[in-house]
């Protein structure tokens, strides 16, 4: 037969704050490319190494 307590179990990690979780896990900012910027970023690379100056 098995105790009522029997089902439970340990877990072993830290103990984080919502505070210190929002620290360690901070949004990091990143300019996104437009359709527009890749198109501007082809041309110039043609530009560049096609017809040099």
């Amino acid at each position: 037969m098995m105790r009522a307590g029997a089902r439970q179990y340990v877990v072993a990690r830290p103990l984080y704050s919502e505070d210190s979780f929002n620290e360690e896990h901070k949004k990091v900012y990143r300019h996104h490319k437009t359709a527009l910027d890749h198109v501007k970023q082809y041309f110039s690379w043609i530009l560049m190494y096609e017809f040099p100056l």
